[in-house]
C-alpha cells in the first residue's frame, strides 16, 4: 500500500508507502477451510456445543444419523438427543468439564429410532476457560448386533431361546461364589421329558422340536422370573432357584412342574402325551460346584424315571454309587461282544389248542464278568444311545439263525425263530446285509426267520419304513409287529405293511378277562387282525383263564409263563425235544 508524489506534468517523482506480510492470514484461512471441510465430510457425526452444552453446529453425518435435515437442532441442548434415562448423565458429564471422555450410549432420532453410539467428548479452552465442546458420535448398531448374535450363539439355545449349558455353568459359578459364605441355599431341578426319544423316532425331529419348544414355554410360565432356566440339550432342562425365601417350597415347585408338563398336545394331527421326570439337588448339601450339582440332580432324575416317571425325586448319596455303576455298565457294553458276554434265551410260542410249539422267540441277555445277569431293559437303551445296538443286533441275528438251524437239523419241530429288531437297526442301511449274512452263514431258510418290529418305527418316515420292510420281505423272511396297541397305531399304515402277524402286548393280557377295558381292546385287536388276514399271538399269558379267553375269541397262539419262561439254549433244546417226541 503506498502514495505517489507527482510533478506539474503529472509524472511520479516520489513514492511513499508501507508493506505487510499476509501469508500467515492466508495459511490460517486455508486451515479454517480445511477444518470446515473435514468437519462436514468425516463419517462420524460431529457436534459443536457452547460452554453450556447447547448445540451450535452439526455436520452432515449428524444430520443423516439423527434424521435432522429438515429440523433445526441449533440451540437444542445436547442431552435432548439421548434416551431419557441417559439425559441427566450427559448433563452431569458436561458440567464436570471433562478434558476428554469416551463411552457407549444411545441416542433417539427424530423418527424415534434408538441407535447405539460411541460418544467422544473433548473441550476447547480459551484463556483457561472452556468455550466449546466438540462431540463425536459413531454408530455402533451393527457392531452391537454382531456382538449380540455371537453372545446368543455362545450362551443361548437356538431352538428355545433359553440359556444353554455354558450359560448355566457360568450362572452357577457366579451364584455359588456369591453365596459361599452365607446361609443361602440353591435348588437345582433337572427336568427330563418322558418318552421323548420314542416320539422323536416315531414322528420325526420336527415334531420333537415342537414338543421341546412347548415344554420350554410351560416351564417359563410356571417358574418365577427371578429363577434361572436353561436347556442343556436334547430333552433336558434345568431350573435353578434360591430356597432361602420362605415362600418357596421345593417339593411344591417340583410338583407344579410335573403337573404342568403332563398334558396332551397336538403334533402333526396326533395327540401326543407330554410328561416329565425331575431330579433335585440342593446347594451346598448335595454339591459345592456346578458339575457336581448337575450330576447329582441327573442321578435323582433317573431315580424318578425308575419310580414310574411323571414324578420327582431328591438326590441321596446312594444315587452316586448307582450312577457310577451305570457309567461302568455303559463302558463295559462297548467290549461285551468282543468278550462274548452276550447270550440268548429262548421262549417257546405255543398253539393254544394243541400245545405244540409253533415258534421260538430269541431274547438277549448280558452276562458281564463278575456281574449278575443283565436284562435287556437295563442295557438296550444304553446300546441305542451309544450306537452299539447295530453290532449287538447283528450278533443276535447270526446267533439266533445258527441255533435255529441246529435245532432243525436235529429234527426238532417248530416253524420259525423270532428276533426283535430295534428302530435304530431298521433305520440303518446295514440291516438288509446283516439279515442276508445271518441266513447265509447259518444255512437257515429265510421263511424260518421272523423279524419283530415296533409300531414307532413305522410312523417315522412311513414311506421309507414301508419300502425297507418290503425289501426285507423280498429276502423271504416274515415280519410281525411287536407290542401291538402300545404305540401310535395307524390302521392306514397297517394295511400297507407286509406283515403276517400281530403280537398283542402283555399289558392288555395281564388283567383279562376281569378288566373290561383290556378285554374290549384285546377283542378289537383280534377282530381287526382277522379282517386283515393276519395271524395273531398274545404275549405274557400266565393263567389258563387267559388262554381260554384268547382261544374263545379266536386268538390261537400264545407265549408266556403259563407255557414256559425264557430258557437257556440247552433247556430250550430239551423243551423242544419233549414237544417233538409227543408229536411223533
Amino acid at each position: 500500500r503506498g502514495i505517489a508524489k507527482r510533478n506539474g506534468q503529472g509524472e511520479v517523482i516520489r513514492m511513499a508507502g508501507s508493506e505487510f506480510d499476509v501469508s500467515v492470514q492466508r495459511a490460517q484461512r486455508e486451515q479454517l477451510k480445511l477444518a470446515a471441510s473435514v468437519f462436514e465430510n468425516i463419517t462420524e457425526a460431529a457436534v459443536i456445543l457452547n460452554a453450556n452444552g447447547y448445540i451450535i453446529n452439526v455436520n452432515n453425518a449428524f444430520d443423516q444419523l439423527f434424521n435432522s435435515e429438515e429440523v433445526v437442532v441449533d440451540k437444542m441442548h445436547f442431552s435432548e438427543i439421548f434416551s431419557i434415562s441417559q439425559r441427566k448423565i450427559i448433563k452431569d458429564l458436561l458440567a464436570t468439564h471433562p478434558l476428554k471422555w469416551s463411552g457407549e450410549t444411545q441416542i433417539h432420532t427424530l423418527n424415534h429410532d434408538a441407535i447405539a453410539c460411541k460418544l467422544t467428548v473433548n473441550h476447547v479452552k480459551s484463556n483457561d476457560e472452556i468455550t466449546h465442546f466438540v462431540c463425536l458420535l459413531a454408530d455402533i448398531s451393527e457392531t452391537k448386533k454382531t456382538q449380540s448374535l455371537l453372545y446368543d450363539l455362545a450362551y443361548k439355545d437356538s431352538l428355545t431361546g433359553l440359556p444353554n449349558r455354558l450359560s448355566l455353568n457360568s450362572y452357577l459359578v457366579s451364584q455359588i461364589g456369591r453365596f459361599k459364605h452365607s446361609d443361602t441355599q440353591l435348588a437345582l431341578f433337572f427336568i427330563d421329558l418322558d418318552n421323548f426319544k420314542f416320539v422323536n423316532d416315531s414322528l420325526g425331529h420336527k415334531a420333537g422340536d415342537d414338543i421341546l419348544k412347548k415344554a420350554a414355554r410351560i416351564i417359563t410360565d410356571v417358574i418365577d422370573e427371578d429363577c434361572f432356566i436353561a436347556r442343556l440339550g436334547g430333552d433336558e432342562f434345568v431350573v435353578v432357584m434360591q430356597t432361602s425365601n420362605a415362600n418357596i417350597n421345593v417339593p411344591d415347585v417340583a410338583q407344579t412342574l410335573v403337573t404342568s408338563l403332563k398334558q396332551r398336545v397336538d403334533i402333526q394331527d396326533k395327540k401326543v402325551m407330554v410328561s416329565a421326570s425331575i431330579g433335585i439337588a440342593l446347594y451346598p448339601n448335595d454339591g459345592v460346584d456346578s458339575d457336581t450339582l448337575i450330576q447329582h440332580a441327573d442321578a435323582a432324575m433317573y431315580l424318578a424315571k425308575e419310580h414310574g416317571k411323571q414324578t420327582y425325586q431328591f438326590y441321596t448319596q446312594y444315587l452316586t454309587q448307582k450312577a457310577m455303576d451305570r457309567m461302568q455298565l455303559e463302558a463295559n457294553l462297548d467290549q461285551a461282544i468282543a468278550r462274548e458276554e452276550f447270550i440268548l434265551h429262548y421262549q417257546p410260542q405255543i398253539d393254544i389248542s394243541s400245545g405244540a410249539v409253533i415258534g421260538v422267540e430269541a431274547l438277549i441277555r448280558w452276562q458281564p464278568a463278575n456281574h449278575s445277569l443283565v436284562f435287556p431293559d437295563q442295557f438296550i437303551m444304553l446300546a441305542e444311545e451309544n450306537n452299539t445296538i447295530i453290532d449287538i443286533g447283528h450278533w443276535v441275528l447270526r446267533q439266533a439263525c445258527s441255533q435255529a438251524k441246529q435245532w432243525l437239523d436235529c429234527g426238532l419241530i417248530f416253524e420259525a425263530i423270532s428276533v426283535n429288531v430295534s428302530a435304530k437297526q431298521l433305520q440303518s442301511d446295514e440291516l438288509i446285509n446283516h439279515v442276508q449274512d445271518a441266513l447265509t452263514l447259518s444255512g437257515l431258510e429265510p421263511h424260518r426267520l421272523e423279524l419283530e418290529i415296533t409300531e414307532s418305527f413305522i410312523l417315522h418316515q412311513p414311506d421309507a419304513a414301508i419300502a425297507r420292510l418290503h425289501r426285507l420281505c423280498e429276502l423271504g423272511v416274515t415280519l410281525a409287529i411287536d407290542d401291538f396297541g402300545t404305540g401310535y397305531s395307524s390302521l392306514s399304515y397297517l394295511k400297507r405293511l407286509p406283515v403276517h402277524r400281530l403280537k398283542i402286548d402283555r399289558s392288555f393280557i395281564s388283567d383279562i378277562p376281569h378288566d373290561t377295558n383290556d378285554t374290549a381292546i384285546t377283542q378289537a385287536i383280534i377282530v381287526m387282525a382277522e379282517q386283515l388276514g393276519l395271524e395273531i399271538i398274545a404275549e405274557g399269558v400266565e393263567t389258563s383263564e387267559q388262554a381260554e379267553f384268547l382261544l374263545g375269541n379266536h386268538c390261537k397262539q400264545a407265549q408266556g409263563y403259563l407255557y414256559s419262561k425264557p430258557l437257556t439254549a440247552n433247556d430250550a433244546t430239551a423243551f423242544l425235544g419233549n414237544k417233538t417226541s409227543m408229536i411223533i
